[in-house]
């Protein structure tokens, strides 16, 4: 089963994290680990929301912390897109979140 958005947003186990704000934002770090199919029963992490430009948020599998997720968006039951969330953010790594690779951005469609 893939984790989706709605099933991370209800899971039970969402917590968001403080961001701090960086004066200029550093080049993206992507984690290079295969993403996996995770059992939403051992996923923790957040909707971070949406606006014109991105959705994003955060996944962890916390039975394999060193694995990306893959995360489901759908716009109702249509599937928007697939995203991994192997984005690098300083917040999930202060946060004790695996190695801080777990973050997922995806520009939003135009309609």
């Amino acid at each position: 089963m893939l984790l989706t958005a709605a099933t991370l947003a209800g899971c039970g186990k969402t917590h968001p994290v403080p961001r701090r704000r960086p004066t200029q934002a550093p080049a993206a770090k992507v984690s290079q680990a295969p993403t996996v199919q995770a059992n939403p029963a051992s996923v923790e992490g957040y909707f971070d929301g949406f606006n014109a430009d991105v959705i994003s948020g955060w996944a962890l599998d916390t039975t394999k912390p060193a694995n990306p997720v893959t995360v489901d968006l759908y716009d109702g039951d249509a599937l928007l897109a697939s995203v991994p969330a192997r984005e690098f953010r300083q917040d999930l790594l202060d946060a004790q979140k695996g190695d801080g690779y777990h973050g997922f951005r995806f520009r939003s469609p135009p309609a």
